[in-house]
Formats: C-alpha cells, sequence, structure tokens
C-alpha cells in the first residue's frame, strides 16, 4: 500500500517570523537524535533517492540533495508506523499526533516552505518502491514536484518482516545545493557530473541574489581555484583513488555575496557499510567556530551573513531632489546612485522589513564627493526603524579622504523590538557637492578578536551563506571585509581559515609642499596581510612625482614637487603581495597640495581622521 500527503504553506515573508521563533525554541537542531539504521537499509534509502533523481533528470527537472533532518524524520517515523502503531497502519500522522511537516520541523528542518511525503506500508525494494510511487499520480507528482530541492528516506523493516518506507521531500528557500552524478552512492570513474542550483533567494539584505560566478575545488580553502561564468551543469574530474571525495562549490552574486556548498561521493566499486554515515548529506546549524585567527594589531571583530544591499535593491527609493542611477566600475556591482550638487536637496532611501530586532550592529555606508576639501555639512545619513531615528551621522567634505574615491563610513545602531520593525536609511544630499552612494552593509556589533570564537547567527540559521568578517584595531581602524570559510563548521567545529587580504590603515594620503622648491612631501600607512607568511610586497605608482616603498610592514610615500607649478595634484599608490594573484590590491588615492594653502583651500584644511 503506498500513502501520500501534501501540504502548501502561506508566503516565504509571512513564515518568516515564526520559523525564527521554532528554530530558536521549539526545534533547535539537537532536539532528536537520529535514528540509527542498518547498512542494508542505509544502502536501500540511498538507491531509492538516485532512482528518484534519475526519474526527475529524465523529465528535465533537477536532482534533489540528500538530507539530514529529513532522513531522521522519515526514519523515526518508518520505525514508528511499524512499532509504535501496529503493523496494519497506513497513513502520515505518527503516534504523537503530529503531521508530516511538524515532524520535519521537529528533526531540524527549520527553514521549511512546501513540503511532501510519499510512503509505502510495507518492504520493498528500491526500484519496486520508486516504481510504485511513479505509477500512482499523486506520489508522483509530489516526486517531479520542481520546487523541491532536498529529500529525506527512511527504511525500516522489523524481525517479524513488517516495514515502513517514509520519503520526506521539501526545499530551504535560502539554500541551493550542488549534487555530483544525481545523488548517486559511489563511482568508479574520477570524471563526474556537477548540478549546480541558481542560489538566488531575493534582493533584500537577508538574501542572495542571482549566480553570477561560481568557483570549484576539491578542497575546502579552494586553493588554486579560480573564478567562472556560472553554469547549471559541469563536468567535473575529481581527486584519484579510492574513498571519499567532497566537491566544493562557491557562489557570488553581482553584489559579490556569497555562498558555499558541497556534496560527497565514494570513489570505488562499493562503499565499505562501517562508513556509511549522515556526515555527507547537506544539514542545518546554528553558527560555526573560528578556530584560527591571524595575530597582529587587531584586538576586535564584526561579522556579517551577506548582509548588504545598493541602490539596485527593491527598496530603493528617490523621495525627493535629483539622482539617477549609473553604470560605475568602481562600485560594488556596478552601479551607484548618483545625487548632483547643484540644485534642491537629494533625499533617498533604502528601507527593509527584514533584519533582526534587539541585534547590535554595524552598517558601513559606502560613499564618495566630489570636494573632499570643503567645510560645509553635505550629507546626513539617518537610520530610522519606522516610527523613530535610531542613529545619525552628519558628513562634511573634509571627512572623506579624497575626492571621487569611495570610503566606507561606519553607523552604529540597534533596531528595537518595540518599534516599527522597519530598517530603513535616510540619506539626505544638502551641500553644493556631488555624492555617489554605491552599498550599505551590515555587521555585528565588535566582540574580543579572541579563538576559539563561537559565531551564532542571530536567528540560529546557518547553512551556506558566506561569511564575512572586519578587524577593528585599538585605535579604531577597521579592516576591509574579509572573506571566512565557514562551509563546513558547526557549533563546536571545524578550524575556519582566513582568505588573504591586504590592508590599509589609511584609504589615503593628502602631503603639502610651500612651493616648488621645497623637499619632497613624505607621508605613511600601515600595511598588513591577513592570512599571508613573510608577505614580499610589490608597489607602483600611476605619476612620475609620485614613489613608494614598503619595509617592514610600513608604506612611505614620498611626493616630490619639483617641475611641478603651483596647485592641486593627485595619484594613486598601488600595493599588492608577490606570488599572490586571488587577493585584491590597495590602492591608495594620494593628493599633494603645492603652494599657499590659504591660497589653494578657501576654507580652513582638516586633515582626514582615522576611520571607524
Amino acid at each position: 500500500m503506498v500513502g501520500m500527503h501534501l501540504a502548501r504553506k502561506p508566503l516565504w515573508g509571512l513564515l518568516l517570523s515564526c520559523l525564527v521563533v521554532l528554530s530558536l525554541v521549539t526545534f533547535p537542531a539537537t532536539v532528536q537524535t537520529q535514528s540509527s539504521q542498518t547498512p542494508e537499509l542505509f544502502q536501500a534509502e540511498l538507491e531509492s533517492i538516485h532512482l528518484i533523481n534519475l526519474e526527475r533528470r529524465q523529465l528535465g527537472l533537477a536532482p534533489l540533495r540528500w538530507n539530514r533532518e529529513l532522513t531522521g524524520s522519515a526514519r523515526w517515523f518508518a520505525e514508528d508506523a511499524v512499532e509504535a502503531m501496529g503493523g496494519a497502519y497506513c497513513d502520515h500522522v505518527d503516534s504523537l499526533g503530529r503531521s508530516p511537516g511538524q515532524r520535519m520541523r521537529f528533526f531540524g528542518y527549520s527553514h521549511l516552505s512546501t513540503w511532501a511525503e510519499n510512503v509505502i506500508c510495507g518492504y520493498t525494494t528500491p526500484t519496486s518502491a520508486v516504481r510504485g510511487w511513479m505509477k500512482s499520480p499523486p506520489h508522483r507528482q509530489n516526486i517531479v514536484n520542481a520546487s523541491f530541492r532536498e529529500v529525506g528516506l527512511g527504511y525500516y523493516r522489523n524481525a517479524a518482516g513488517y516495514g515502513y518506507i517514509v520519503l520526506d521531500l521539501t526545499s530551504d528557500p535560502d539554500y541551493a545545493p550542488v549534487i555530483i552524478n544525481d545523488e548517486a552512492i559511489n563511482t568508479t570513474s574520477s570524471q563526474v557530473k556537477l548540478y549546480i542550483y541558481n542560489q538566488d533567494s531575493g534582493d533584500d539584505w537577508l538574501d542572495v541574489g542571482s549566480t553570477v560566478d561560481v568557483m570549484i575545488a576539491n578542497n575546502p580553502s579552494f586553493s588554486g581555484a579560480q573564478w567562472e561564468p556560472y553554469t547549471l551543469e559541469k563536468d567535473w574530474t575529481l581527486e584519484t583513488g579510492e574513498g571519499w571525495r567532497t566537491v566544493y562549490v562557491k557562489t557570488r552574486d553581482r553584489l559579490g555575496r556569497t555562498t558555499i556548498v558541497y556534496d560527497t561521493i565514494y570513489a570505488g566499486a562499493s562503499v565499505p557499510a562501517a562508513e556509511l554515515t549522515l556526515a555527507h548529506a547537506s544539514a542545518f546549524a546554528e553558527g560555526f567556530q573560528l578556530n584560527q585567527l591571524q595575530d597582529g594589531q587587531y584586538t576586535q571583530i564584526e561579522m556579517s551573513l551577506n548582509w548588504s544591499a545598493d541602490d539596485t535593491d527593491a527598496g530603493f527609493e528617490l523621495l525627493a531632489g535629483a539622482g539617477e542611477h549609473v553604470n560605475d566600475p568602481n562600485a560594488i556591482g556596478g552601479s551607484a546612485f548618483y545625487m548632483p550638487g547643484s540644485g534642491s536637496p537629494t533625499y533617498v532611501r533604502l528601507w527593509s522589513s527584514h533584519f533582526f530586532r534587539d541585534l547590535p550592529a554595524i552598517a558601513y555606508l559606502r560613499l564618495k564627493t566630489s570636494d573632499h576639501l570643503s567645510a560645509q555639512k553635505m550629507l546626513s545619513v539617518v537610520i530610522n526603524d519606522g516610527m523613530s531615528d535610531i542613529a545619525t551621522l552628519a558628513l562634511r567634505g573634509q571627512d572623506f579622504a579624497a575626492s571621487d574615491a569611495y570610503q566606507e563610513f561606519e553607523l552604529p545602531f540597534t533596531l528595537p523590538t518595540d518599534g516599527g520593525g522597519l530598517l530603513t536609511f535616510q540619506v539626505y544630499r544638502t551641500g553644493s557637492a556631488d555624492i555617489t552612494w554605491d552599498a550599505a552593509s551590515l555587521y555585528t556589533a565588535p566582540v574580543p578578536a579572541v579563538t576559539p570564537l563561537t559565531f551564532r547567527a542571530p536567528d540560529g540559521y546557518f547553512r551556506s551563506s558566506g561569511a564575512q568578517a572586519r578587524l577593528l584595531s585599538q585605535n579604531g581602524d577597521f579592516s576591509t571585509p574579509l572573506e571566512l570559510y565557514p562551509h563546513l563548521a558547526r557549533m563546536g567545529g571545524v578550524p575556519i581559515a582566513i582568505a588573504p587580504q591586504l590592508v590599509s590603515s589609511l584609504p589615503a594620503l593628502v602631503l603639502a609642499a610651500p612651493n616648488p622648491d621645497a623637499a619632497p612631501a613624505t607621508s605613511t600607512a600601515t600595511l598588513v596581510c591577513q592570512g599571508c607568511n613573510n608577505p614580499t610586497w610589490v608597489v607602483t605608482t600611476d605619476t612620475a612625482w609620485l614613489t613608494a616603498t614598503v619595509a617592514a610592514g610600513q608604506l612611505t610615500v614620498l611626493a616630490d614637487p619639483a617641475n611641478l607649478g603651483t596647485g592641486i595634484y593627485t595619484g594613486t599608490v598601488t600595493v599588492t603581495v608577490a606570488g599572490l594573484t586571488n587577493v585584491v590590491p590597495i590602492q591608495l588615492g594620494v593628493t599633494l597640495m603645492v603652494g599657499d594653502l590659504a591660497q589653494l583651500l578657501p576654507q580652513t584644511l582638516f586633515l582626514p581622521a582615522a576611520m571607524r
């Protein structure tokens, strides 16, 4: 006998807050131990999943990823249906009165949208089970539902021969897996096929946009891997030899938001029975543990899980004044919002109804101005919760280190529980200079940068999202975002490596010479290569009057006014490390003012303050 059940849930946006509560309070991932399984039935479960995927692939559908939580739910119910409900039972409600969806949540599948369950009330082979489901229209409809991405299968048979088979199907809207060979148990060839789901989950602060590029590797650090354009399916070569082989896939969207997923297959003629475990299934987690952190000048750390948005977000609006979206190769994602200084003041806002309440956070706003020498107030930023202002920032031209160069400004805030529930960035351009707003990113408030460091996601949900960190020094300087690799980590988990990252203590330098005959002007900045050992620095400049050297991590810039007339000159120093082709070089804007400053500048000059 076969049985089925299909349930559809409300829109994800309406369900999010409820799922957060369930994840944190009612259904933590550790609430139920996964049931054990015999090697024979374990093999039957995995074979059935592969057969189901072959059926889907023949119809042009994506394969399903084997999931740990769904497997635990299916196994438990298969046993419960026989031992607690009796050999004649054939339905979907378990002995505790729970529906399939309630049971899946209980076993830790917290981000549950649409789900379905098929059962076979008795025991049969994988081939017969899948054939039976596919010949029954309602069961077939569940198996070929294109919205499903993950699957769990539970086989049970007792000593008397009574059995039960449970198939649980669902998808997590925020998780898009990679699947090797349609989730076959093993392979005898090192040549395999990957199916890489598009990671697109939306365009809000907590979402990841459509996949643009992928990076694929046989190692979790992605050493030697390069970004390449995204394709849905990809031929791949596993590491040679026999044993478990894992393929890691990192994706990024237009804004550089990343995800990391993986799948595992056994390379060999058969899988040893003792090596069949749930460790190779996809799974949920609440966070990760950082066990390795580069020691240096930084004392605090802030964390983010792709929390960023820009002018292309659905919540971005021009409410007053003039402004336009422009293409900008220096902007994150290649676009920004330009607000001309001429005309009436400009008012824009970026809002979202999805961010965490009572979470002390830091907003980093990426802006540039056409006039960094002005003492005039030119910009105000207000964070509002929909009812009241919760944080404000006012900027003058002189708060920017250079003109026409993006710079990040931080603004601490906490979205209150009893507020309006919105996260709104309101930007007012009031000065005479042009302002360009690129993007904003959000981080948790800083904590001491000690290891091991446990990071728990604010909503208790962590699966494939990329993780970023900023490091802060004692004097308030903060690093550019660092990419972490927490894809295998679980609470109490795996060491995390920080990708090599170049950081400068200053984003730009301003030098002055009283006249063209004066001695060269000099300035310094501290350089750090995070994740590097004994870096060999490489420094270049783009203009003849500018030279630069690095010794022991200190950059010395020398600007020679000879042969220059009175005026203001700009140049760029580019710094990288020999042998590191996958790191972003540092580019420091350098301004040289030659002549009487009182003549050059109509107002008092303030040197850039330390960035925080």
